[in-house]
């Protein structure tokens, strides 16, 4: 059975929400620690799932035929990962003020 997705490039929302929510958990804990800085632990929350994503890119295209890395998907991740960083600081920002 074929599967036609939603509307194209379906799959490149999921990723992007996939890496959102990983992202947004990566700054959520490295928040709990107290000598994490904010700038950093965002950077760190925004690479660390945006190489994760690419790697298994780089593994899907090199070492799992007939499957294939697309770079599209990468950007996904990477554009889902950095949304989730800062959707991660406003809701921190607006649940302090509230």
């Amino acid at each position: 059975m074929v599967r036609l997705p939603l509307f194209a490039h379906a799959d490149k929302v999921v990723h992007g929400l996939m890496y959102m929510v990983l992202a947004a958990v990566f700054c959520y804990d490295l928040g709990k620690r107290p000598a994490s800085h904010g700038p950093v632990r965002h950077l760190w929350a925004w690479l660390l799932p945006t190489l994760y994503g690419g790697a298994l890119e780089l593994l899907q295209q090199y070492c799992f035929p007939p499957r294939t890395g697309d770079w599209l998907d990468w950007a996904a991740d990477a554009a889902g990962a950095i949304a989730g960083c800062y959707l991660l600081l406003y809701v921190r920002t607006w649940t302090t003020r509230h």
